[in-house]
């Protein structure tokens, strides 16, 4: 509190008669109303008698109990209600405040509290006057503690299980209902100007009874009720640590249902930050810092609804304030139905704040990225099913589902990036990475399908099975008509030469090439199977051509048969180069009949037919093995 502010209000107040030095709060922080000389006279003789139960009295109305509290003025103590054999609570003024003053006082709260009857207000049952003639009202008696108790400590003994379990939506809770409250006693005409928490009881079983209306005005004159009105206040009353500036100005005129929409505010700004809106050590600067009613201040902790409706509930000017105590507590309402949007919110931006680096760092796990980007989907759009005006929960779910999109994309994933971009609202902004996409997957399809038609093309084992039986049958059938022609050449029954093998093998090509007719959709299945069989059709070709020019140019027979071998062999070295190792273990046989004849030429024919046997035996065993593996 500066020495300027001070200055002004002291300045303030003397125009209107009062020393700011000389103002002091009660035992419960409470500034009590100057003396009112108009109501000194007041009889209460016509106030019905009720008796107390004391030695002598005959038929009492109400036997004491123990003092349950006691204000500024009065004192509360527990009861018996005779007639009707129940507890309740009876006040009564403070033995050593009686005097008209304290009475007036008292029999005012009376009046004002029966006129809120509320379910959050102490029902009045009867009003009368004691042995000493002073007032005393009977209430229903309730057992809690103030509210007060529980700001402090959330699990004090007698609180309800929920103040601890969750502290600032059951005070907000609390809180609206000292609203329903105050909203009805300015539906009857009545101003409670000393809303705080120490004026709020709640029970075990989180009832909400609104208390003390002692210093509470009337907006209007109310028939048979002498009560203090409003437009004529001219002291300073309530609570400085809640005040609104108007009421710490003394100034009737601006008092009414906004000057309890700011205690309401006040209140917040306490369960909220834990600090009073009007800070100060004395009563005078709480007065000061009341009276000039600069705007509060917070920490990021507050949110920022919260922040804002305090902003406006305590407002310097009355009528920059919520209209009434019923529109404070509806923003109430709306931010604790929005509180489980921002509690989601949060949550799902704990979600992102893992997932983002994850996304770029290209060792993560996908499966724990995929994990992140639906919980932290899910948590952004059940904050928008809570609350669709949480613009940041709407600009998180875009951010999450665009980088996640963009993530899709990277790994070529298009159906999972195409269901992301279409929950967008602008779909259009990743459109031409997703059409990029389409053009390189399109591209690797028509590659992946070329070399799947490559690999198809050059597999062995395709039609392996009809070849081995072909070359088994083929090698079988050259070496029995080898074996029968040295048979008859041996026998006597002919010369075997050049021409016979050309003719044999013409026989032998015309077979192959009926077979390979017959048998073309298993021999001729892809491109190595027709390169095999053309092959086999050429080597048969080149034979003929070999016995041929041997006889033309006079080479001995079994030189010749030699030759063939040889070349024979030649060529499945060839194949095992360019197709398959193991074509060359058929090249062997071949190479080990051309040595055998060119040692033991008179068996050059036995020697042919071996070859032509173990060749395409083995030829027959390794397409029989490739089919298999197949």
């Amino acid at each position: 509190m500066t020495e300027p502010a001070q200055n002004t209000y002291a300045e303030h107040l003397q125009t209107i008669g009062l020393d700011l030095a000389t103002i002091r709060m009660d035992a419960d922080g409470t500034i009590m109303p100057q003396k009112d000389d108009s109501l000194e006279s007041l009889s209460l003789s016509n106030l019905p008698y009720l008796a107390i139960q004391t030695e002598g009295v005959e038929s009492p109305a109400l036997r004491m109990g123990t003092t349950i509290g006691q204000g500024g003025m009065g004192i509360v103590k527990a009861a018996s209600q005779l007639a009707l054999q129940r507890q309740v609570a009876v006040k009564l003024v403070r033995p050593d405040k009686d005097g008209p003053k304290a009475r007036i006082e008292l029999l005012r709260e009376a009046w004002i509290t029966g006129r809120v009857a509320h379910p959050n207000v102490v029902p009045i049952y009867s009003l009368g006057r004691g042995d000493n003639g002073q007032p005393v009202f009977v209430m229903k008696a309730i057992e809690g503690i103030p509210w007060t108790h529980v700001l402090h400590d959330p699990s004090i003994d007698g609180a309800p299980d929920r103040a601890a379990a969750d502290p600032l939506g059951f005070h907000l809770d609390v809180l609206m209902d000292v609203c329903d409250a105050v909203h009805f006693a300015h539906s009857r005409g009545i101003i409670h100007r000393d809303l705080k928490p120490d004026n709020v009881m709640i029970g075990a079983f989180g009832e909400v009874y609104v208390l003390d209306w002692g210093i509470a005005v009337a907006v209007d004159a109310i028939e048979g009720m002498l009560l203090p009105m409003a437009g004529d206040v001219r002291c300073v009353s309530g609570t400085p640590a809640y005040m609104a500036p108007e009421m710490a100005a003394a100034d009737g005129t601006l008092i009414g249902p906004r000057s309890d929409v700011f205690l309401l505010g006040a209140v917040l700004h306490q369960i909220v930050t834990g600090r009073h809106r009007n800070g100060g050590t004395t009563v005078q600067e709480m007065l000061v810092s009341a009276f000039h009613c600069e705007p509060p201040s917070f920490d990021g902790s507050v949110p920022v609804e919260l922040q804002d409706l305090i902003g406006t509930a305590t407002a310097a000017s009355p009528d920059d304030r919520p209209e009434s105590a019923e529109e404070f507590r509806l923003a109430i309402a709306e931010f604790l139905a929005h509180r489980v949007s921002v509690q989601l919110l949060a949550e799902a931006r704990q979600r992102w704040e893992i997932l983002e680096p994850l996304i770029h760092d290209v060792d993560s796990d996908a499966t724990e990225i995929a994990a992140l980007g639906v919980e932290a989907r899910f948590a952004y759009k059940h904050a928008l099913v809570a609350w669709p005006g949480n613009t940041e929960a709407r600009e998180g779910l875009e951010q999450v589902l665009g980088c996640m999109a963009q993530y899709e994309i990277s790994r070529d994933n298009r159906d999972a990036a195409a269901a992301l971009i279409a929950q967008l609202p602008d779909p259009q902004s990743l459109h031409h990475r997703l059409e990029d996409l389409d053009r390189r997957l399109a591209a690797r399809s028509q590659d992946s399908e070329a070399l799947e038609n490559l690999r198809y093309e050059r597999d062995l084992g395709v039609g392996a099975r009809a070849r081995a039986i072909f070359g088994i049958t083929l090698g079988l059938g050259s070496m029995l008509g080898s074996f029968l022609a040295a048979y008859l050449d041996k026998a006597g029954y002919g010369t075997l030469d050049h021409l016979d093998m050309v003719k044999a093998l013409v026989v032998f090509l015309v077979v192959d090439v009926f077979v390979s007719l017959a048998m073309r959709k298993h021999l001729e299945e892809n491109e190595v199977s027709r390169q095999q069989n053309y092959s086999l059709m050429l080597a048969i070709g080149l034979n003929i051509a070999t016995f041929l020019g041997a006889w033309k140019m006079g080479v001995p027979f079994p030189a010749a048969l030699a030759t063939v071998c040889f070349m024979g062999a030649m060529a499945l070295y060839m194949l095992a180069i360019t197709m398959h190792r193991r074509f060359k273990h058929a090249g062997l046989a071949y190479l080990l009949a051309a040595t055998a004849i060119a040692f033991f030429p008179g068996y050059g024919m036995e020697l042919f037919g071996i070859g032509n046997f173990v060749g395409f035996a083995i030829l027959a065993v390794f397409w029989s093995f490739r089919a298999w593996e197949r």
